[in-house]
């Protein structure tokens, strides 16, 4: 018998999943629970969308491990509930590997804190300080949030922020308030307008990821629905 082999290691569990169709269409977030030989089991923890997760639909998995790294794994659907999703892992898709998390556009107005100092932002990471309910920073905005993922957003504003800003974003998305602290990476100008790309700090935090999750999850169903 050939040795089966190993996409991934026991270091990736409890990483957190985006399960998708081949049409990027998301099926579940989840959680990696269990890997044994090439099927691995995933715990639902936003969805699951399950109309077009049958038995043996090709599915395309994105794997965040912060220490480990960003995979995206190919394989086929063996068993999916609102609960559990089991699938025939077939491969790496090593082409995709540096792709980012599913965005889905927003266009909420949303507010935006500065992260003053490493302090500070231990402090958010830990929810220990909440700038929106007394300990507000010197600078703050309302923005226009763009697209969301769960590793990250887009905005625009007409006020002037700088690359490598840190800031808090703070913003009501389906009756769930997401608060991220977030590195701004890329900054462009367009008009009077300024358009911001920003990285999430700690996104695998399992209360702030999952809430996230569910609210993303929550918006592309709405997305589609909207396109029947």
């Amino acid at each position: 018998m050939p040795q089966s082999k190993a996409y991934l290691d026991g270091d990736y569990i409890r990483s957190l999943c985006e399960i998708c169709n081949e049409d990027n269409e998301l099926l579940a977030f989840a959680r990696l629970e269990k890997i044994e030989e090439e099927i691995y089991e995933f715990e639902v923890t936003g969805g699951a969308n399950l109309r077009t997760a049958f038995f043996d639909t090709p599915v395309k998995i994105n794997v965040l491990n912060r220490r480990k790294g960003f995979k995206v794994l190919a394989g086929n659907i063996r068993m999916a509930s609102r609960h559990v999703f089991r699938i025939f892992i077939s491969g790496i898709l090593a082409a995709e590997e540096h792709r980012g998390f599913v965005r889905v556009q927003t266009m909420e107005r949303a507010t935006i804190y500065d992260i003053q100092d490493d302090w500070m932002l231990q402090l958010i990471l830990n929810n220990t300080i909440t700038p929106w309910s007394g300990d507000t920073p010197s600078k703050h905005s309302q923005i226009l949030l763009l697209d969301i993922s769960i590793s990250g957003c887009r905005f625009c504003s007409d006020e002037k922020w700088n690359v490598h800003d840190r800031i808090v974003l703070h913003v009501l998305l389906r009756g769930i308030w997401i608060s991220q602290a977030a590195s701004i990476v890329r900054v462009d100008k367009r008009g009077d307008m300024y358009y911001y790309g920003c990285s999430f700090f700690n996104y695998e935090k399992v209360k702030n990821s999952d809430d996230l999750a569910k609210a993303i999850f929550g918006l592309q169903y709405d997305q589609r629905s909207r396109m029947k």
